[in-house]
C-alpha cells in the first residue's frame, strides 16, 4: 500500500516520518499476512495502525493542498471505516474529529454534526482522551446559513 507521500512539504516532515516509519512493515504485511503475530487487540500490529495511518495521511494531504479536500476526506472516511471494523473507538473518534473539522471548514456543518455524533456515542469525557471534549465543543458550535456567524447550541 502506498500512501502517496513522496513529495511532502518540508514543514510536514514530522507527520510524513510517522507514516514512513511504518511503510516497510505495511508493505511486508501485505506481502505475507501470515507472518504477522496478532497484537493485544487481536489484529496484526501493522493492521491495527491502518486507521491511524489513513488519518495522518488525510491531515498531510489537507495541509499540502487545502483547496482540494476530496483526497483528505476519502482518507478520513477510510480511517473511520477501518476503525469501525476493528472496533477501535478512539481511532474512530480521532478520524471523525479530523473529518468534522474538514466538513466545518467547507460549510458542511450537518455532515460534521452527524460524523461526530456517531463517533461520540458511548464516550464520557476523560483526561486520557482529550479528543472527547474537543469533539463535544465542536458539536456545540454551529455555523449560520451564511457561514459568517458562529453560534453555540
Amino acid at each position: 500500500m502506498s500512501f502517496g507521500l513522496d513529495d511532502p512539504l518540508s514543514h510536514h516532515k514530522s507527520d510524513v516520518m510517522k507514516v514512513r516509519a511504518f511503510q516497510p512493515e505495511v508493505d511486508a504485511h501485505q506481502d505475507n499476512q501470515r507472518s504477522c503475530f496478532p497484537c493485544c487487540c487481536g489484529w496484526p500490529p501493522v493492521v491495527a495502525l491502518y486507521a491511524f495511518l489513513h488519518r495522518v495521511r488525510g491531515e498531510i494531504l489537507l495541509k499540502r493542498d487545502p483547496a482540494n479536500t476530496l483526497p483528505a476526506e476519502q482518507s478520513f472516511l477510510t480511517a473511520i471505516g477501518i476503525a469501525k471494523q476493528q472496533k477501535a473507538r478512539s481511532f474512530e473518534l480521532r478520524a471523525a474529529l479530523s473529518l468534522a473539522k474538514l466538513y466545518r471548514s467547507t460549510r458542511r456543518s450537518a455532515d460534521a454534526h452527524a460524523v461526530l455524533t456517531s463517533a461520540l456515542e458511548g464516550f464520557t469525557p476523560t483526561p486520557y482522551l482529550p479528543q472527547i471534549e474537543e469533539a463535544q465543543a465542536l458539536l456545540a458550535w454551529r455555523r449560520s446559513p451564511t457561514g459568517l456567524i458562529l453560534e453555540i447550541d
